[in-house]
């Protein structure tokens, strides 16, 4: 167990005043996972200091709800840059009447449109990871001959199942390339490491012009 300094000086945050609403122990609890997920990763040896945390303080956002025996929860959320190891994290602090244990802090992947590091592979609590799919959609791709793709969006079906919706610009082609894109969507879903891959499936739409909504 790591025996964290009373001034929490293994993470410094540069703007820590842009969560000056969050309690001083959820501040403490979320450096402690942060850097606790850190080594986990491998990112950092043990004892290091980590001095360059900024959070993102246009994505700071602060809400309250009342349930219907008047029981308050507030919730935190925002991003946090890290400088030194290439790494944004999504983190939501949740404040709550009601005593919470680990769902108080949850340090997540954000989608890689946010990501200061789209090259990074980011690895978040819960088995959260940039590696899905679902954090790179929508994606836009080109076959070998040309026609675009659009991988929009992952739907859950009945039985757990996950089915990707693709969008093949086809226009008025007699016979769309439906197995190639399929193919070609498949590799790039396992090139991101997501290891659910081969448990998609893969819906193809075809006849898609250029200037098409989808």
């Amino acid at each position: 167990m790591l025996n964290w300094p009373k001034d929490f000086g293994n993470v410094t945050i540069t703007n820590q005043s842009a969560i000056s609403d969050v309690k001083n122990d959820q501040r403490y609890d979320f450096k402690k996972k942060l850097y606790n997920l850190l080594l986990d990763q491998k990112l950092i040896e043990e004892d290091a200091k980590i001095e360059d945390a900024v959070i993102r303080e246009d994505s700071v956002v602060t809400y309250t709800r009342y349930d219907e025996e008047k029981k308050r929860t507030t919730t935190t959320t925002f991003l946090i840059d890290i400088d030194s190891v290439e790494q944004t994290y999504e983190v939501k602090i949740v404040d709550a009447d009601e005593e919470l244990t680990d769902l108080a802090v949850q340090i997540t992947c954000p989608h890689v449109s946010k990501s200061k590091y789209p090259d990074s592979v980011c690895e978040g609590v819960y088995g959260d990871t940039s590696r899905k799919v679902e954090k790179h959609i929508p994606h836009e791709m080109k076959l070998d001959t040309g026609e675009k793709i659009i991988v929009k969006n992952l739907e859950a079906t009945m039985g757990g199942s996950k089915l990707l919706h693709i969008y093949l610009y086809s226009c008025d082609e007699k016979n769309p390339r439906i197995t190639e894109t399929k193919d070609a969507v498949h590799d790039w879903v396992k090139s991101l490491g997501d290891e659910s891959s081969e448990f998609y499936t893969y819906d193809v739409r075809t006849g898609y012009c250029e200037g098409d909504t989808i």
